[in-house]
């Protein structure tokens, strides 16, 4: 359970650091 609750952690931390990622050219895009 606890590893379970670690990797969903995680998961959830790497998919917010590629969404930032991803919406860092947008912006620069957006903003000149």
């Amino acid at each position: 359970l606890h590893l379970h609750l670690h990797l969903h952690l995680h998961l959830h931390l790497h998919l917010h650091l590629h969404l930032h990622q991803l919406l860092r050219p947008t912006k620069l895009l957006l903003m000149p």
